[in-house]
């Protein structure tokens, strides 16, 4: 549930920070008076400087106190694990007033039954132990051995000298017969503890909205505006992100083969805690204690972003291309006329689920793998144990780490690396040039013939419009009337 409820929190924090960061028509206007452009369809903070003041605090607000609810968000509800020491009790079969004490007091185990739950230093359901015995034997084994007999040192050896000789060598194990074991019980065991809104108008959220704004509204200026030698960053930030979880889960797989004990357990119910975790049992071991199992799932996060950033724009790209074989109308957020309606934002369902789905996954796969976990034991009367004999702490708050889990969170999130890596490698027919998001690419292409009217609302197509020729070069652009299909190695506006 706890991790079900974090990914409604992640997909909620993406989409109001996506919305919050879409620019409306007038900050696009101001944006390429600039010189400049701004991303559309996607979170970006390019846009940051070009949106009001209100939407730039607002998506501070919204970066800001989503961090902390992250780092300590999964940590809200955590295991408990209670102890208890206990003594064991042997009663003879002849005091039959104590047998109906514990008859009545307590429960009786079987053999295979007290050997099993008394098999550890403490015990979480249960007190002492009374074994009920009839008799007890000792079985002496004798073996083939030399005693040596000596003179105290007041004798004088060289009168009385040593003699050595064999004689039989003695173990005394005690057996007894057991007819039956009785133990207290104890409501000690695992616990759990638990340590208006605001809506952006007349803005454009997805790529083919600007093209419904710029075809219902023309705009001048594109003829001369270019690229002025300015390229893409050659390593993408999404790109970044995937190459430190790459990094992190092969460190983690590597270092989950290397520590996997012989009998491997998942989850919380695994007993390794991290060497490098603080041990204590006050509020302040639980705080930083509750930080670091969460700071996989910061990184989670920001892959989430990541992904779904390179799965919007993959579909936008694959859409937008459909443009140049297929007349249709226009995936619009408010449609009117033929258009059609938009999803929300840019993803479909049919990957915005699986998306989602797999972020959950990526996510429980982790609080299965490092968790915060505590540790109390009481005495027999009840009273916690804070330290040992040898003052080594008994009752702590520490992380504790299934070797288990996180070899199949690791190989999750590799196979999920590589299923990106495909996806992102495939290649497509491109139909439309490529306008990656941004707005001046996405307002060029959308200069219909100045005597069209409304071809917003008709099933448009991009190609190279009749008789539109500027300075002598032929115009590509969406439109509802015929389109020819663009000659490779002729100039296009």
């Amino acid at each position: 549930m706890i991790n079900f409820l974090s990914t409604v929190l992640l997909t909620a924090s993406s989409y109001c920070m996506q919305i919050t960061c879409a620019p409306s028509r007038s900050e696009i206007d101001a944006a390429h008076k600039d010189g400049t452009w701004l991303d559309i369809g996607i979170l970006s903070l390019h846009n940051f400087s070009y949106i009001s003041k209100r939407r730039r605090m607002i998506l501070i607000l919204l970066s800001f106190s989503s961090l902390p609810l992250h780092l300590c968000y999964n940590s809200a509800i955590f295991e408990v694990t209670k102890g208890h020491s206990y003594t064991i009790h042997y009663v003879s079969s002849s005091n039959i007033s104590e047998i109906d004490r514990i008859n009545n007091t307590m429960d009786r185990l079987e053999n295979h039954e007290w050997m099993e739950r008394y098999s550890t230093q403490y015990v979480s359901d249960s007190t002492d132990l009374y074994f009920i015995v009839d008799r007890v034997g000792f079985d002496m084994t004798l073996a083939n051995e030399t005693w040596e007999i000596t003179s105290p040192t007041s004798w004088n050896p060289s009168q009385f000298g040593t003699l050595n000789f064999p004689a039989n060598d003695s173990s005394f194990p005690m057996m007894s017969s057991i007819d039956g074991a009785s133990h207290g019980l104890s409501d000690l065991g695992i616990t759990f503890q638990w340590p208006e809104p605001v809506f952006i108008n007349a803005t454009v959220t997805t790529g083919l909205d600007k093209v419904f704004d710029f075809s219902a509204k023309d705009e001048d200026g594109f003829w001369n505006l270019h690229s002025g030698g300015r390229r893409a960053p050659t390593t993408p930030w999404p790109l970044r992100i995937h190459l430190i979880l790459t990094t992190s889960t092969s460190a983690i797989l590597i270092v989950s083969l290397q520590y996997m004990p012989q009998a491997p357990t998942w989850g919380t119910k695994s007993i390794t805690i991290l060497s490098f975790a603080p041990q204590s049992f006050d509020s302040k071991g639980i705080l930083l204690n509750s930080v670091i199992p969460n700071i996989p799932h910061v990184l989670l996060s920001f892959t989430y972003f990541a992904i779904n950033r390179i799965c919007t724009s993959n579909h936008f790209v694959k859409e937008w291309n459909g443009y140049g074989t297929t007349r249709k109308g226009l995936r619009v957020s408010k449609p009117s006329g033929q258009q059609r309606k938009t999803y929300n934002l840019q993803l479909p369902y049919s990957w915005a689920i699986p998306l989602t789905a797999t972020s959950g996954s990526l996510h429980w796969l982790a609080s299965q793998s490092i968790f915060l976990t505590r540790l109390e034991l009481y005495d027999e009367n009840g009273d916690i144990i804070l330290h040992g004999e040898d003052s080594t702490l008994l009752s702590k708050c520490t992380t504790g780490y299934s070797a288990l889990s996180a070899l199949v969170f690791a190989l999750v999130v590799i196979t999920l690396m590589l299923t990106i890596w495909w996806f992102a490698r495939s290649k497509i027919q491109v139909d439309v040039p490529v306008s990656a998001h941004c707005s001046l690419a996405i307002a060029a292409a959308c200069h219909p013939p100045p005597d069209e009217e409304t071809p917003h609302l008709k099933p448009v197509q991009w190609g190279v419009a009749r008789n539109e020729v500027r300075h002598g070069v032929k115009h590509c652009t969406f439109t509802s009337e015929p389109v020819t299909a663009p000659v490779p190695g002729e100039l296009y506006a």
